[in-house]
């Protein structure tokens, strides 16, 4: 199985993304989630020490900004 690998990216006007490898080739950004670094980094660390599968990525995302 693959996994899902992510890394924070600074975008602007003090925004923050996260850029992710799919593991199968696949990236994707999911731009300007929120404004505070320290979540972000989070929910970066999480995602890669958890192994989430890509069919989980946007679920989580979403329920990240609920």
């Amino acid at each position: 199985m693959r996994f899902v690998l992510t890394e924070v990216v600074e975008g602007t006007r003090g925004w923050y993304s996260l850029r992710t490898e799919m593991g199968t080739g696949e990236r994707k950004l999911y731009r300007d989630l929120t404004q505070d670094r320290r979540k972000i980094e989070e929910l970066c660390a999480r995602i890669n020490k958890g192994r989430v599968s890509p069919i989980h990525i946007d679920d989580i995302i979403e329920d990240f900004l609920d």
